[in-house]
């Protein structure tokens, strides 16, 4: 399903009418207060009893909203999300490709030598397109795996676009320790 051209902004005004009647009534409510404090029983009453309506009314904007989402998002097959791996096990994978490569390669030569070899490797979710670019899910994971991995050792802590195992990562990548021995 396309996405509705101009539906983020909608959602976007329905919040914003939530926060104001919720500002409002929290004004009301302490008008009501002062009222009560002063022994105006009968005026705090009357408040009170806008107060409430101005309560459904914020209801109904909140049902409002949950509609309007409903209308504009793809709707879910079954309603759950595809399974999908976690970032550590992609830590094996990337390992595997930097032995391949050399011990040393950049972000795009590794997800190269993985695009052939993750399917088989990877959750279904993992191979549909997420974020704002529009990438694999797989892609972006590799993305994210090379500061843990400097934390844990696995890649050497350089800057520059090139990833360099260690020797603690090619035991890893080969099988000879696993992240559970460390």
């Amino acid at each position: 399903m396309k996405q509705v051209r101009g539906a983020r902004a909608v959602e976007k005004l329905l919040r914003q009418a939530r926060r104001e009647v919720r500002a409002a009534l929290k004004e009301l409510n302490q008008q009501a207060g002062k009222l009560m404090s002063r022994g105006d029983y009968s005026g705090a009453t009357s408040l009170a009893g806008v107060a409430q309506t101005i309560a459904g009314f914020e209801e109904k904007i909140a049902g409002l909203r949950r509609e309007w989402r409903g209308l504009w998002r793809a709707p879910r097959d079954e309603g759950a999300k595809d399974e999908t791996t976690p970032l550590w096990e992609y830590y094996r994978l990337i390992l595997q490709a930097l032995e391949a490569l050399n011990g040393q390669a950049t972000r795009q030569q590794i997800e190269e030598y993985l695009e052939p070899r993750v399917a088989a490797a990877l959750k279904p979710g993992d191979l549909k397109a997420s974020g704002r670019r529009r990438l694999a899910r797989w892609r972006v994971m590799v993305r994210r795996a090379r500061k843990e991995m400097v934390k844990q050792k696995y890649l050497e802590d350089r800057t520059g676009t090139a990833w360099r195992i260690t020797a603690l990562g090619r035991d890893v990548a080969r099988g000879d320790v696993t992240a559970a021995e460390r």
